[in-house]
């Protein structure tokens, strides 16, 4: 199938991604793609708390005790969305990031700040003068 530049626009409702985000039966890419599509605001952010993730996409072992996503395996599946150009690059572990490209409205402010992404330092300050 080609990409389209232009297209057609729907909505989506947020509660089967986060469906999806649960379903074992989908890949952790996958699953932590919905669970951004699920939770994002109109800025595009969902913002996690420490180790949120990796309860959202955890499991049941086979005695029944529930089981989070380790870590590094929660850090492996955002890579992957993010290669798979599901995620935006600067997502991480507190902060998916839904690619502008992808998504259009939500609730909030889709200019409100990020609290997990401050604002980077503009180009001009980071250069350091060499002589």
């Amino acid at each position: 199938m080609r990409r389209r530049e232009e297209g057609s626009w729907a909505r989506h409702h947020q509660g089967p991604y986060l469906d999806h985000a649960a379903n074992p039966k989908f890949s952790y890419a996958l699953r932590v793609a919905f669970l951004a599509y699920a939770t994002h605001k109109a800025n595009g952010h969902a913002t996690f708390k420490q180790g949120e993730i990796g309860t959202a996409l955890g499991r049941f072992d086979e005695d029944g005790t529930f089981v989070p996503l380790d870590r590094r395996a929660v850090w492996r599946a955002i890579q992957e969305a993010i290669d798979f150009d599901l995620l935006a690059p600067d997502s991480k572990t507190l902060c998916l990031v839904v690619p502008g490209h992808r998504i259009s409205g939500g609730l909030g402010d889709e200019h409100a700040p990020c609290r997990r992404h401050p604002k980077r330092q503009s180009a001009t300050r980071s250069l350091r003068a060499v002589s």
